[in-house]
């Protein structure tokens, strides 16, 4: 089997720039988080992750509310 080279493309590589900003990083899983909810009010937002918690969150103040235990799964969805 041989390999067939890839060319460099002749067309100019554009400069990407992200339309956000970060604002705030929240931790406090212990694993990946799969899933977010927001409260329709934007009070508050819910987190739901593979270490099987749900964490609630302020969304002014980026702090944790509660937390909830308890799931035999990673939690993969949520719904406000």
């Amino acid at each position: 089997a041989s390999v067939i080279r890839r060319h460099a493309s002749k067309w100019p590589k554009p400069v990407w720039h992200a339309p956000w900003k970060l604002y705030r990083v929240v931790s406090g899983h212990m694993g990946w988080v799969r899933s977010v909810a927001f409260d329709p009010s934007n009070s508050w937002f819910v987190t739901g992750s593979a270490d099987r918690t749900i964490k609630v969150w302020d969304l002014a103040s980026g702090r944790l509310k509660l937390t909830l235990t308890g799931h035999i799964e990673q939690v993969t969805g949520l719904a406000v």
